[in-house]
């Protein structure tokens, strides 16, 4: 099932549904659509570049989509098309097999190992682009065990985003600090900045949530889960921090120790990041300015699980 739409500067995006209402027509027609683009607009030629491109095999099990795919790109004068995939092995069979649809039909450009200190640049802006920040040392562990192949090198940074579990087991010294301001910080940001503080799903405390998201005020926790706890039920060593002041000292005694170690911040729930792009903005589009609340206001947090008020949990300072 075709559907084209125009994005926010004015080029076309071709998508289709490969479901049950794929058939042989709705793909011909979404393939030559390019084609007829460019006749329609006075003949400017147009590139198309189709990634991944070996998965239209695993597709081709219920619709011969390689041979629909040639049939349709064999009769274009107009469009140049670019194929692009991760799985070596699986492309070269796809252009170099002589019984497949695009037997030599495209001149093969293999492409070197990005350098690696680009790698470890890669993953810290996107792991920073989330609000998690990527400690160098642990991106060039990455990037050495994928051996720096963009594909196996995405595979290994998505169980990093998540397993403290696989440090503790390969006993890396690596240290995880979590920013804790009780909400989906990234998402509560954009809540406030751009859709009139109509938060939705976002504010993840007892109180100050929306007022059809509220709960029972008598709950004994503030906020769940209990970082500290879970990291120890991984086999790390944990702390929590709630005055600003400790901040450093928790963190040098983190990164000198010789196991891993989560670290667990908490911050006034209304401190955003900066800078920041907004969507659809180029570059020059950054956002800055200052955080509402320069001085840590943590009245929302009186128990992550205890009372403050009492003698400290085990792991708090």
């Amino acid at each position: 099932h075709p559907s084209v739409t125009l994005t926010e500067n004015g080029m076309p995006s071709i998508t289709f549904d490969y479901g049950e209402r794929m058939t042989p027509t709705s793909v011909t027609e979404v393939l030559d659509l390019p084609e007829r683009l460019a006749i329609d607009t006075g003949g400017n030629p147009f590139v198309v570049a189709f990634d991944e491109f070996q998965e239209v095999a695993e597709l081709s099990k219920e619709l011969p989509l390689e041979k629909i795919f040639r049939s349709c790109i064999q009769s274009h004068r107009l469009v140049r098309y670019v194929f692009l995939g991760s799985k070596t092995h699986l492309m070269r069979r796809m252009f170099g097999d002589n019984t497949r649809p695009f037997y030599n039909s495209a001149f093969p450009m293999p492409l070197a190992k990005p350098p690696a200190d680009e790698s470890v640049e890669f993953l810290i802006s996107r792991f920073g682009g989330t609000g998690i920040t990527l400690p160098s040392s642990l991106a060039d562990m990455i990037v050495s065990a994928s051996e720096n192949i963009p594909y196996y090198l995405q595979a290994v940074a998505s169980l990093t985003f998540e397993e403290v579990v696989c440090a503790v087991e390969h006993k890396l010294p690596v240290t995880f600090i979590i920013i804790n301001n009780g909400c989906l910080g990234m998402v509560r940001q954009w809540q406030e900045l751009f859709y009139g503080k109509n938060y939705s799903g976002s504010i993840l405390t007892v109180r100050d949530r929306p007022a059809n998201e509220m709960l029972d005020q008598d709950l004994k926790y503030d906020y769940l889960p209990d970082f500290v706890k879970l990291a120890e039920a991984h086999g790390a060593e944990a702390c929590r921090v709630i005055d600003p002041t400790k901040l450093d000292d928790v963190i040098d005694k983190a990164i000198n120790s010789p196991n891993t170690t989560v670290v667990e911040v908490i911050v006034e729930p209304r401190a955003n990041v900066y800078p920041m792009i907004p969507a659809g903005k180029p570059v020059s589009g950054l956002f800055l300015r200052p955080c509402i609340s320069p001085v840590p206001s943590l009245e929302w947090i009186s128990n992550l699980g205890v009372l403050i008020a009492e003698p400290e949990p085990k792991g708090s300072l």
